[in-house]
């Protein structure tokens, strides 16, 4: 999904969030280390959205950040802010974007509410007439052991398990963002269908990690 896809089609990966480190360390184990030395040729490597209070707390941790193709989004700033807007955009364009939809950590390690952020990036490509993006669910454990929530410092040794779903078809409610454009209430209900099938399959796959974690 990240080194052969159609490059003409954006990539959208959602994953469950359970530690400050889920990005860049995790993420960063997951993608091959030559696709990150050829990134000034193809351009492919993810964006992401970060919170400001961590990556925008001025400017220069700002252009820091911006580097490792992070985005700052305000925290409680809703769904249509710029963050969002050019997530959209990237999308569009045929870029990868990493959500996590719960838009926090999970400070108990289990998976939380789903947020309507992917939902409003979903339409907001349809609407500008892109393709429908490839959306590729992971669920991982482990994160949390390696760097706590609240705490300094990584811990070694521990070990990190991965389960990668099958690519995610939203593609039927995603077909109503138009007709939805203008009517709140029926937007909301199209969000909130969307928000139920990615929480539905994190679950699944939540599930399928703890079993392959006993086994292995």
């Amino acid at each position: 999904a990240i080194s052969k896809r159609n490059p003409d089609r954006g990539l959208i990966t959602v994953c469950n969030h359970v530690s400050t480190f889920d990005d860049p360390g995790m993420l960063s184990a997951l993608i091959p280390w030559s696709f990150f030395a050829t990134e000034p040729w193809h351009r492919g490597v993810r964006w992401t959205l970060c919170t400001d209070e961590i990556c925008a707390k001025n400017k220069t941790r700002e252009d820091f950040f911006l580097c490792g193709k992070a985005l700052a989004i305000k925290r409680g700033g809703g769904v249509d802010q710029p963050a969002m807007r050019t997530a959209a955009r990237l999308v569009k364009d045929g870029e990868w974007v990493h959500i996590f939809p719960e838009g926090r950590v999970s400070r108990d390690g289990e998976i939380g509410r789903m947020r309507w952020g992917l939902a409003k990036l979903l339409c907001d490509v349809e609407l500008a007439g892109g393709k429908t993006p490839d959306i590729l669910p992971f669920v991982h454990s482990g994160m949390n052991q390696v760097k706590t929530y609240g705490k300094w410092g990584l811990g070694v040794g521990n070990r990190v398990h991965v389960t990668v779903g099958q690519p995610l078809d939203v593609s039927d409610l995603t077909a109503k963002c138009r007709r939805c454009e203008k009517n709140a209430k029926a937007r909301d209900a199209l969000y909130a269908s969307i928000m139920a099938r990615v929480d539905q399959s994190l679950r699944d796959l939540e599930a399928k990690n703890i079993r392959e974690r006993r086994g292995a």
